[in-house]
């Protein structure tokens, strides 16, 4: 488990690549243990992931359409999202040996994994305005689509 010092330099780097500022990548621990304990990003994600996947299943958002309302169990929803974080860094591995540029994958992944944190926040917003009942299905929608597209360039 990374120190919390290292968690908070961690992701101070990877605001600073959102920013497009490549110093950022000198604040992440670029070791084999770094890249293991980049993995605990996780931990802070999860709860994120947890909360926009549970939306349907209490009616928070009441003008959703009936099937959207149902919400598998949570241990589901985290198997997902713990297979999302092994299959993505074995597909890269993959790829980025069949690119010759396995030396990259280590400080890639580190940054990748970190990054899932402040990308995480960045659309968390409307989902929580939604769960709230302070704004529609729809507004959630767009505001996500809208938010979400830096995050894409970012990731």
């Amino acid at each position: 488990m990374p120190s919390f010092a290292e968690i908070v330099r961690s992701l101070q780097g990877s605001v600073m690549l959102a920013r497009r500022d490549t110093a950022g990548y000198g604040l992440f621990t670029m070791t084999a243990d770094g890249f293991w304990r980049s993995f605990a990003a996780i931990v802070l994600v999860a709860p994120l992931y947890l909360a926009v996947t549970s939306l349907g299943g209490d009616g928070a958002a009441a003008d959703l359409p009936e099937g959207a309302r149902a919400s598998p169990p949570a241990v589901f929803r985290l198997a997902v999202i713990a297979a999302e974080w092994v299959a993505y860094p074995a597909a890269m591995a993959f790829v980025t040996r069949l690119l010759g540029l396995q030396h990259r994958y280590v400080p890639y992944i580190i940054a990748y994994n970190w990054s899932s944190v402040p990308a995480s926040a960045v659309v968390m917003p409307p989902i929580l305005l939604l769960a709230g009942g302070l704004i529609g299905s729809d507004t959630t929608v767009t505001l996500f689509f809208f938010l979400s597209r830096p995050v894409h360039y970012y990731r």
